[in-house]
């Protein structure tokens, strides 16, 4: 299963790069969001990472689902990137996938790392600007690209714990 969800993204990332039209479905995002949990499940074991997942019912969307798997799989990497100097006992990560007015299903990562600087909240999708040691600073602006091809929006900001949130709304 997991050789199969990893050639989708696959294919949804080739589609992607070679501007071809995403193949849009009605996709539950929180199916989406539990492939993602099952698929890192041993990352989070071993990077002792917390994770609370709240999905509401309902949360069907018209997208890619290769697409919108990459960008769920980014964002919770770099959550657990953002984590990895925090005290285990700190490292919790939130997902939560809700309907939103307007007909909207809404995806939150959030974590409790470092967070963003003010400098930092105005260029996250700024392609090659990272905030990474190792980072190439091409996720966000990929992602970004992705949601936008699926006629949404992405925002960074804090989480009011302490760390960052992002938001994805398609």
């Amino acid at each position: 299963e997991d050789d199969k969800r990893a050639a989708r993204v696959i294919e949804a990332l080739r589609r992607m790069l070679r501007r071809q039209e995403p193949e849009r479905r009605p996709t539950d995002l929180c199916e989406v969001v539990g492939d993602m949990s099952q698929l890192l499940h041993s990352e989070f074991i071993r990077q002792h990472i917390q994770l609370d997942q709240e999905c509401s019912r309902g949360s069907l969307a018209l997208v890619d689902r290769g697409q919108i798997q990459q960008v769920v799989l980014n964002l919770v990497m770099n959550a657990i990137e953002a984590m990895s100097d925090m005290p285990y006992e700190h490292r919790r990560l939130s997902i939560r996938v809700f309907r939103s007015e307007g007909d909207e299903v809404r995806t939150e990562v959030s974590d409790c790392g470092p967070g963003f600087s003010d400098e930092q909240l105005a260029r996250p999708f700024e392609a090659f600007w990272t905030t990474k040691r190792r980072g190439t600073g091409l996720g966000l602006a990929i992602c970004s690209s992705i949601v936008s091809s699926h006629g949404g929006r992405m925002r960074v900001g804090r989480n009011p714990r302490g760390g960052a949130r992002v938001v994805v709304v398609v």
